[in-house]
């Protein structure tokens, strides 16, 4: 009688499984849903997109899902707007007649320590011509020259006085075109020079040829000793990219 209970026992047992294996259902993976904000605006950020096992769910002894639930990129790797150390004698990419360029110097960069600013101007996106350059000299008294206006030899005084004994400066070059070719040079909010160029400012006979091309790069020069950040104020693959020279 056990014995036939037990015989009755695994038949039924065996009878289920097959009833039940008749209807196993191995488990699917969704579509990827979209993927989240990235968690950064820039500077590196990361995105995640999820799916889920239930395209069917595994049912009936069926197998899970192989793979990963969640997925991971990164994001927005581009530099972030803000004050940029300079690198000398490199080609940046920078449209000065849109955004006026912001220059920063503190080491050393007090009116008589005799350091200097030298940013030139150029031209084109393949065959680069120059346009002109701005020297500033941290001289007593303070001076500039404006190369491609002016002899080379030529450097004049500051028509207004610089913030003399603030070692930090904030420098604030602007080109304009709206009235004549207008250079404006503010330091620390005061407006140091306000220059338009003509042939009666500018000596060099070609200054019109040069100072009348679309200024489409900067270049930090070699010999500048007193700039130390540059202001971008979008980020760097949005238009201001650094390449080597």
């Amino acid at each position: 009688m056990a014995i036939f209970s037990t015989s009755c026992f695994q038949f039924l047992l065996l009878l289920w499984m097959i009833v039940q294996s008749s209807g196993q259902v191995d488990g699917g993976w969704t579509d990827w849903g979209t993927w989240s904000k990235c968690s950064a605006g820039c500077g590196g950020g990361t995105q995640t997109r999820t799916r889920t096992c239930t395209n069917p769910a595994p049912a009936n002894y069926g197998a899970d899902c192989v793979g990963e639930a969640t997925e991971t990129k990164n994001c927005n790797e581009q530099g972030c707007p803000g004050w940029i150390a300079v690198k000398r004698s490199v080609y940046i990419d920078y449209d000065l007649e849109k955004t006026p360029l912001y220059i920063k110097t503190y080491t050393d960069s007090v009116v008589g320590n005799d350091v200097q600013v030298i940013v030139w101007f150029y031209n084109g996106l393949e065959k680069i011509e120059q346009v002109g350059a701005v020297y500033i000299y941290l001289s007593s008294p303070p001076q500039y020259l404006l190369r491609h206006c002016m002899s080379f030899l030529a450097r004049a005084n500051f028509p207004t006085a610089l913030p003399s004994h603030e070692t930090e400066k904030i420098w604030k070059i602007t080109l304009t075109r709206t009235s004549g070719i207008r250079l404006v040079i503010r330091c620390n909010d005061v407006d140091v020079l306000n220059v338009i160029l003509s042939d009666s400012t500018c000596s060099d006979d070609n200054w019109s040829t040069r100072w009348s091309k679309e200024v489409e790069k900067i270049q930090f020069n070699s010999y500048d000793t007193a700039s130390d950040f540059f202001f971008s104020h979008r980020p760097l693959s949005a238009g201001i990219t650094v390449r080597a020279f």
